[in-house]
């Protein structure tokens, strides 16, 4: 029997319950493979957490201990990531296995997490606490360390009801998201680290810019990060998890950092945008105009004039058409040339 999910989804927790559920119905646990084990005559469940991790060691372990099983009904119940590969001991596990079942987990719904804040706080939260637990997406681990990093802070004062007294995040919870970043490989985490600058939604042509890599060789790294719970995929779009996840990530990267990675973005768009607008009346390779491009528009415009993904809403940019130019020449809405990110958008757009 296998649970596989993201990291801090509840598959150690699920490996303690069955182990405890084991014992008090009588069988015999055993957790992991190193160590002195002597001859089973009972029932056994055997509990091992992280196998995609394991290494060839533990599958000898594992070939040494099987001779003392023969006898007796056996469980194996693991833990791994899921996205890994399959590890030597995982190997080993499935070409003994008489059958096997898994068992996916994800998040927690809306009303398993805020029922999980209220078991953790002994009552029920207020409104501006589910408003706090709910941006966590149900991740659970990460709601956990939210409530105990209120806890320690002050934030939160418990009698009928919980109540949140001073919003922000904390330290707990960064500590903990800023560690899934450090078990990331080098090239997903630092992918992660500028992708926190630029939005909560990933376009995978300005990353490749900025990171100076070709789109499909970031595939593996989204991948790796999709796993690791820092990011979520519905379809084509590719986000991050949730907001907090996202402050957390983009709070790791220096100021000055950030400001040179927008810069490197706004340039990016901007070469972009005049390139959909070629041809088209306002460009320069429209015949007999020679008026600046929108690029060199979008530029000079003031930023909160435009949004954040440096696409201007209103302002000079699109001004009347000229009379006689064909509908088919005309230029685009440019909010259909790059769709505008809501969350990204600037005060007053």
């Amino acid at each position: 029997m296998s649970f596989e999910g993201a990291p801090g989804m509840g598959k150690s927790r699920l490996l303690a319950e069955a182990g405890a559920v084991a014992e008090a119905s009588g069988a015999e646990v055993v957790r992991g493979l190193h160590g002195s084990h002597g001859v089973f005559d009972r029932p056994l469940v055997v509990l091992l957490d992280d196998t995609h991790r394991s290494d060839t060691a533990d599958a000898r372990a594992l070939a040494a201990l099987r001779p003392s099983t023969a006898n007796v009904p056996v469980v194996w119940c693991t833990g791994r990531r899921c996205g890994s590969p399959s590890s030597p001991l995982e190997s080993a596990l499935e070409s003994a296995a008489v059958s096997r079942r898994s068992f996916r987990l994800g998040a927690l719904d809306d009303r398993a997490a805020q029922e999980m804040v209220g078991d953790l706080l002994g009552a029920r939260p207020d409104a501006a606490l589910a408003r706090a637990a709910a941006s966590l997406s149900g991740h659970p681990r990460a709601l956990r360390a939210f409530v105990e990093g209120l806890l320690e802070e002050g934030r939160v004062e418990v009698g009928a009801a919980a109540c949140l007294t001073r919003p922000g995040i904390p330290e707990r919870l960064g500590d903990l998201v800023r560690r899934y970043v450090q078990d990331c490989s080098r090239p997903c985490a630092t992918m992660l680290l500028v992708a926190s600058t630029l939005g909560m939604h990933l376009i995978f042509g300005e990353l490749a810019e900025i990171l100076g890599a070709k789109p499909s060789c970031l595939l593996p790294d989204l991948q790796e990060a999709v796993f690791s719970g820092l990011l979520s995929q519905d379809g084509d779009d590719v986000r991050f998890a949730n907001e907090p996840f996202r402050d957390i990530i983009r709070g790791m990267v220096p100021a000055a950092a950030r400001a040179a990675i927008r810069e490197q973005a706004d340039h990016y768009r901007a070469r972009q945008f005049e390139e959909a607008f070629a041809g088209f009346p306002g460009s320069p390779g429209f015949p007999g105009n020679a008026a600046p491009g929108p690029a060199a528009v979008l530029l000079r415009t003031p930023p909160t004039h435009r949004t954040a993904g440096g696409v201007v809403l209103s302002g000079p940019c699109r001004g009347p058409e000229p009379a006689g130019v064909p509908a088919d020449r005309r230029a685009p809405a440019v909010a259909s040339v790059f769709a505008p990110r809501a969350a990204d958008t600037a005060p007053g757009v």
